[in-house]
Formats: structure tokens, sequence, C-alpha cells
């Protein structure tokens, strides 16, 4: 079991970095819309400036059948996360450690790790550590610019739909991927939603539970689906509320023993 634990979760973490294939510019729509600036403005504006995060929580790989554990993870703001796999009383038996360019996985069981170049990934779209971040903190992002802020008002197409939710589209994006956030009346992210050309399945994150911290609204649950070589594959990351600390000191130094012997993503997923 731990050793799945591993794999899927690495599978998962590696695929929000696989959408797309040229960094070219495109407008998604140039129509000109008038956005409510005040809806807009309250949700930037709980974005608050942060520098570390950390929680503890439960991780969900789901590809037919459930398999959690509890983790840990730290932040250090557009440079580093570590998620720490600790299946059994607490104790860490994969680390997971992904830079502005580089993922790395520690799997401590069978003494081997993975170290690649996020670009092999990537093929061009600048979906860095910065987005992988906002991802996770419950945020709409422009894809080329971070965050999304109260200057971004401009770059965005902005419907309300019958519900009363609404839906920020950037409206400059990469070539050939279209996305979007679903946005509640209470100005909490509800989706996101990424349409990826020549891919059937969207990837997608639902947000759940959505509590306010000291640094902004956060979900405690958020659902990510993907769908990787013809295979749906999702990933569930719980954060308990209460134990959430922003702006603490972070320890994410990585580093890798000379008794660890070193796979490949694609080889390591082989072996097991």
């Amino acid at each position: 079991m731990k050793n799945k634990i591993i794999i899927y979760i690495s599978a998962i973490i590696f695929s929000t970095f696989l959408f797309g294939c040229k960094s070219t510019q495109k407008t998604v729509d140039s129509t000109q819309y008038t956005p409510e600036s005040q809806q807009f403005d309250n949700l930037v504006a709980s974005y608050k400036s942060w520098d570390t995060f950390s929680s503890n929580g439960k991780i969900t790989i789901d590809m037919g059948r459930n398999l959690s554990s509890s983790m840990q993870i730290k932040m250090i703001r557009a440079k580093s996360i570590n998620i720490s796999i600790r299946p059994v009383f607490g104790i860490e038996m994969v680390k997971i450690h992904i830079t502005n360019d580089s993922i790395f996985m520690l799997d401590k069981m069978n003494k081997r790790y993975v170290a690649e170049n996020i670009s092999r990934f990537t093929q061009g779209i600048p979906f860095n550590i910065v987005t992988l971040q906002n991802l996770f903190l419950s945020r709409a992002f422009m894809i080329n610019g971070g965050t999304l802020s109260k200057n971004d008002i401009k770059k965005v197409k902005i419907e309300d739909d019958t519900n009363g939710n609404w839906t920020i589209t950037p409206k400059t994006t990469v070539e050939g991927l279209i996305y979007s956030f679903i946005i509640t009346t209470s100005n909490e992210l509800s989706k996101l939603n990424m349409i990826v050309a020549g891919n059937s399945a969207p990837f997608t994150a639902e947000y759940y539970n959505t509590k306010e911290t000291e640094f902004g609204k956060i979900a405690s649950k958020v659902k990510i689906d993907a769908k990787i070589n013809n295979r749906n594959y999702s990933l569930t990351i719980s954060f308990d509320p209460s134990n959430i600390k922003w702006n603490q000191i972070v320890d994410n130094s990585f580093s890798v023993g000379k008794e660890y012997k070193r796979s490949s993503i694609s080889s390591y997923i082989y072996l097991y």
C-alpha cells in the first residue's frame, strides 16, 4: 500500500505540470465586458500576502479504489513545497520536494529517489511553483502572472450565472489552454477548470468547506482530477483548519543520503 501511495501521489502532483504544448500567447475573448469591480476587488483583497504556510492533514488517491495517508505540507512562498507522507504512526515514509525548476521524491522505505526538471513536464507552459501554491491555497491566479490582483481586472472576463456564482476567465493564456475559476456568492473559490487542446478530459480542482484564516479564506478540502495516459486520477488534500499556521519558521531543506539509488519517474513506476 505504501508503495502505491508513493507512485500515485507522484503521478498526480506531476500531472499539474503536464498540460499544454507551446508558449505562444493568444487572446481567449477580446469582447469588451464591464465586470462588477467591487465584487472582484473584494475577492482579491482577501488574498493576504504570506511568507510561509504549514498544515497537517490527509491525502487521498483514487484510481478505482482509495488509498489514504496522513500528511504534512509546508510551503515557502515562491520558493518550495514539501509534502511529507506519513501513513503509519506519523512516521515519514515519503517526502516530495518541489522548487521552481525541479521536483524531487524521496522513498525512504525503498531507499530510492527521483529528481526531475520541471521543464520536462511543462513543455513550455509557465506552470510554476507559484501557480501550484495558489492551487493548494484556494486562490485564483493568472498563469503568466501569479495570484490574481486588483491590477488584473482588465485582463479577465467576468460573467454571472443564474445561481449567483460568477466565473473569472483570463483573456490571455497560452496556446492550447483555456482555464477559468468559479467563485461563489460568498466570494470563495469553488472550482478551477482547465481545458487543453487534444485532451478530452479537463483538469479540474474543486474546493470544499472553506474557512476564514488570518491570511485569507482557504478550503479545508481540495479535490484535483486529471487524466494521465488515458487513466483517471484523483487527488484530495484535506487540511486541518485548527492546525494551519502562517508566517512561522519553516524548514524545507531537502537532501538525499548516499545510500539512496536514483530512479527516473518512468522507471520508478515500472519497478512497482
